[in-house]
């Protein structure tokens, strides 16, 4: 990988690191409309046949947030400034194992989401070629970490109300084909939601 192209995957993993600050904030006036949206998603990758399948795979909710899990670790990781200069002091991160998966699906309010801060997340929900990438033309989806990459797409349902963000990390040996298959009863899900009416406020 270029110079070049290790500053910008720094940079871009300091934006993801702010949104996920903002997130944080945005938990204390995460809608309704966000939270029901993560509980349809995590009960029905709960009841899916994947997940029956696979019990290793842990789901849960945390604010506007939901994580399915496979065998996560925590790094040391020393970071680089835009000018090339490495910190002296590492940062313990969570991050997958060589064989791991970390999946997040982030859930606003449209009305607060404003513009995504990473123009290289893909639209929609589609993973092909989610981990394909070229020395030369590299992947506009994909930020490589020192240890790990991750895969950022997203969708607006503009019907429900709400913006989804979905990171997927992986690593060398995360068994691609066992990627698509957690993430499909996902992806199922919001698609099924996608095709609701608009959700109204109670009253």
């Amino acid at each position: 990988m270029s110079l070049t192209s290790q500053y910008l995957s720094m940079f871009v993993i300091c934006l993801l690191s702010w949104g996920h600050v903002a997130s944080a904030a945005q938990e204390r006036r995460n809608s309704p409309a966000a939270d029901v949206v993560l509980s349809q998603i995590k009960h029905a990758f709960a009841q899916s046949a994947f997940h029956k399948a696979h019990p290793e795979y842990k789901v849960a909710i945390e604010g506007n947030t939901l994580t399915l899990t496979y065998h996560p670790r925590a790094w040391v990781v020393y970071g680089c400034s835009m000018s090339g200069e490495w910190s002296k002091t590492p940062n313990n991160e969570t991050g997958p194992d060589s064989d791991g998966l970390i999946l997040t699906v982030s859930a606003i309010d449209l009305k607060d989401a404003g513009q995504e801060q990473f123009a290289g997340r893909a639209e929609g929900l589609d993973l092909s070629g989610f981990d394909t990438y070229s020395p030369v033309s590299g992947n506009m989806h994909v930020i490589r970490n020192p240890y790990w990459s991750i895969f950022c797409c997203g969708q607006d349902f503009a019907n429900q109300g709400v913006r989804i963000s979905c990171n997927i990390e992986f690593n060398n040996r995360t068994d691609r084909k066992r990627v698509r298959e957690a993430f499909a009863p996902i992806a199922a899900c919001l698609a099924d939601i996608d095709k609701r009416k608009p959700s109204r406020p109670s009253r």
